[in-house]
């Protein structure tokens, strides 16, 4: 992490791994276990055998002839999504697939978008634009999200408790619990967000 210049809350917003857990693994007082590792090494760009037992190649290795392209990414207004989808896009921003990679490990499937609130801050600040990709089914606990919650955008860390979905928002009163089926009617998940990013700095 000091080589690469990743800070525990870097790691933890790739990885979705909360930050005090990122640095009791930082700081030797915690082993990462099957559920965090694969997750944890790929926010560090690292291999986890690697990671786990400094055996074999440290880093991971981008795909061929990838590190030197321009990628072009569309970016989206979170507040014209809806029930059919993102919509079209507002512009299209290039960044380089080297800079992708290191800082969300691929260039794939990727979309940008602006961070809709201050309900995260430790992830981006609103109007800040954040690097997405479209959620994964089933969502993973602990990922961060933007949802639909009655048709308006929130961003929000996912936690499945025993018949509750809890959105967890940096204050309490930011936290959002819902029934299974309350999610089914309320809820539409949008994007999962990888990682923040300056345009003026990449």
């Amino acid at each position: 992490m000091e080589a690469k210049g990743l800070s525990n809350a870097d790691v933890a917003r790739v990885s979705g791994i909360s930050r005090q857990l990122v640095s009791e693994y930082a700081n030797g007082q915690k082993v990462a276990g099957a559920d965090n590792l694969f997750s944890l090494a790929d926010a560090v760009g690292v291999q986890p055998r690697w990671l786990i037992r400094a055996e074999g190649e440290m880093e991971t290795s981008p795909a061929p002839g990838s590190t030197s392209d321009l990628i072009k990414l569309p970016r989206y207004d979170v507040f014209a999504f809806g029930e059919y989808g993102k919509g079209p896009a507002v512009e299209t921003v290039q960044l380089p697939a080297s800079w992708l990679i290191a800082a969300v490990k691929t260039t794939n499937g990727l979309w940008l978008a602006e961070m809709p609130s201050d309900a995260l801050p430790d992830v981006a600040r609103e109007g800040e634009t954040i690097i997405c990709r479209d959620p994964e089914t089933p969502m993973q606990d602990r990922r961060i999200y933007i949802f639909l919650l009655d048709g308006r955008p929130i961003v929000r860390r996912i936690a499945f408790q025993p018949n509750l979905v809890v959105l967890r928002g940096e204050d309490e009163a930011d936290t959002i619990t819902l029934r299974p089926d309350e999610m089914a009617e309320r809820l539409m998940p949008a994007g999962r967000i990888l990682a923040r990013v300056r345009l003026d700095q990449v």
